[in-house]
C-alpha cells in the first residue's frame, strides 16, 4: 500500500508539468505507470484506457486518481478505492467502454405466439418464475445487452447474461430495503462480466452478485432461481408466460452472435482486449 501511496505522489507531480491537452505526455505517463508497477489502481486505469478517447476505468470519488481530472472524458465510473475488495490489478478492459453495452432499464414483454414470430423454438431463454409469472429473457437479446433491470410482482429484479462464460444469474435488486439498479461497467474480471450499481457506482462481480469495489463492498445481492432452457421449454410450461421483447429502444441486429469464434475450440484463445465485437460493421456499444 505504501508503494502504491508513493507512486500516486510522483504520478500526480508528473502530471502537472503536462498540458491537459498533451495526448502524446499522458500517453507516456500512462506506460510510465504499467511499467513501474501492475498492482496499482493507476497502472490498471491506465492499461485500460489504453489511448485517451476511450472511456475511463475508475474515477476516484473527488477526482481522479493522480489527479488526472483535467485530461479524462466524463464517462467514468466514480467509486471510493478506499474501500475494495479485490486486487484492482484484476480488472480488465472488455472493449466498450461503461453503458457501451446497454442495459435494458424498461424492458417490453410479448406472449410466446408473437415472440415465435421471431424466436425458434430451439433458441435458449433465461428462465425466471417470481411469485407464480413467469418470464423469459431470450439470449439472442441478452448477448446485445447482458443486464435486464425488470420487476415482476412488485419484485426489482436483475437478470445478467455474461456471454464470455455464458453465466445466466438472476437477482432481487434490494440490499436492505434499498433498490439498487444496475449497468455493464465494460470492465471483465476472470472473464466474468463486472456490473456496476447507478446509485452508488460500486462495481459488482456478476457470476456471484457480490460488490467489489466502492461503497457497498462486500454486499451479496440475493440470488433467484433462474435457468437456461429452450424456448419451446419454456412455451410448453408456461404458456400464459411473457417473453422479452426485441422493442428496446436499441437498434441490433438480435439473432446474429457479436461473439463468432469466441467458443469455437479450434480457434487460439481470444483474450478481453482482442476480442471483436462487431457484425456487419454495427459496433456492439453504439445505439
Amino acid at each position: 500500500m505504501l508503494k502504491w501511496v508513493r507512486l500516486l505522489k510522483v504520478a500526480t507531480v508528473m502530471q502537472e508539468s503536462l498540458h491537459p491537452t498533451d495526448k502524446n505526455g499522458f500517453n507516456q505517463l500512462f506506460e510510465f505507470y504499467e511499467n513501474v508497477s501492475r498492482l496499482s489502481s493507476v497502472a490498471v486505469a491506465a492499461a485500460y484506457l489504453g489511448k485517451l478517447d476511450r472511456s475511463p476505468l475508475i474515477q476516484n470519488k473527488g477526482g481522479w486518481v493522480g489527479g488526472l481530472s483535467r485530461s479524462i472524458p466524463a464517462q467514468a465510473i466514480s467509486v471510493d478505492h478506499g474501500v475494495i475488495g479485490i486486487e484492482l490489478s484484476e480488472l480488465m478492459s472488455g472493449g466498450p467502454g461503461k453503458d457501451g453495452i446497454p442495459a435494458i432499464a424498461s424492458p417490453r414483454f410479448v406472449s410466446p405466439e408473437e415472440a415465435g414470430r421471431w424466436l425458434k423454438f430451439q433458441e435458449p431463454v433465461i428462465s425466471l418464475v417470481v411469485g407464480g409469472a413467469a418470464r423469459a429473457y431470450p439470449l439472442q437479446i441478452l448477448l446485445w445487452h447482458e443486464i435486464v433491470n425488470d420487476r415482476i410482482g412488485g419484485v426489482p429484479v436483475a437478470v445478467t447474461f455474461c456471454p464470455l462464460c455464458y453465466s445466466a444469474v438472476a437477482f432481487d435488486r434490494r440490499i436492505e430495503g434499498s433498490e439498487y439498479s444496475f449497468g455493464v461497467s465494460g470492465m471483465l474480471r476472470n472473464s466474468d462480466m463486472i456490473m456496476y450499481d447507478r446509485e452508488t457506482e460500486s462495481l459488482w462481480q456478476q457470476l456471484f452478485g457480490e460488490a467489489i469495489v466502492g461503497d457497498l463492498t462486500g454486499a451479496r445481492l440475493m440470488p433467484l432461481p433462474a435457468q437456461i432452457i429452450s424456448f419451446r421449454q419454456f412455451s410448453a410450461a408456461y404458456p400464459n408466460g411473457r417473453v422479452l421483447s426485441r422493442d428496446t429502444g436499441y437498434d441490433r441486429p438480435y439473432g446474429r452472435n457479436p461473439y463468432v469464434g469466441y467458443d469455437d475450440i479450434n480457434q487460439p484463445s481470444i483474450g478481453p482486449g482482442e476480442l471483436s465485437l462487431q457484425i456487419g460493421g454495427t459496433p456492439a456499444g453504439s445505439k
